[in-house]
């Protein structure tokens, strides 16, 4: 469908899956007029085994690898394009100030061994993360969006 999307490729099943998804509507608005840091971020996201994620624009709207699928579960796939808050409002309280630490300060968070009660499966599991969130910026050097890696521990 977006043909100028070719390094997705590299995240086989969720790079298809980015390239065939409505975006029409969505407020990160379609491919072809994506910004060239979104691009560049999603190339790296798509090129990483580990699970990535990016949260991107002042909404954080989610893109993610298939190593990273799995994470929001039952949520996935309807989880691509969506704001991180709407896809995981139970662990909110928690990531969401993070996030908005590295968007204020423009500087990379790290947590080890990070509690995060995550609903899978109809329920709420006790589950715990290792997890970075790094600036990804503009040609001006604003944050626009964050690039997340982690794993369950």
């Amino acid at each position: 469908m977006y043909s100028e999307l070719r390094f997705l490729d590299h995240g086989v099943e969720m790079g298809r899956m980015i390239r065939e998804h409505a975006w029409w509507g969505n407020p990160v608005g379609t491919p072809e007029d994506w910004p060239q840091p979104l691009r560049f971020a999603l190339g790296i996201c798509m090129g990483s085994r580990v699970p990535t994620a990016i949260y991107w624009g002042e909404e954080l709207r989610l893109f993610y690898n298939d190593a990273w699928a799995p994470i929001p579960a039952e949520r996935h796939p309807w989880a691509l394009g969506q704001r991180g808050q709407d896809v995981f409002p139970e662990i909110w309280d928690v990531v969401g100030p993070q996030f908005a630490q590295v968007i204020a300060s423009g500087e990379g968070f790290a947590t080890f061994d990070q509690r995060l009660d995550m609903m899978r499966g109809g329920r709420t599991h006790e589950t715990y993360w290792n997890y970075s969130f790094t600036p990804i910026r503009d040609e001006y050097g604003k944050v626009v969006g964050i690039l997340n890696q982690g794993h369950e521990t």
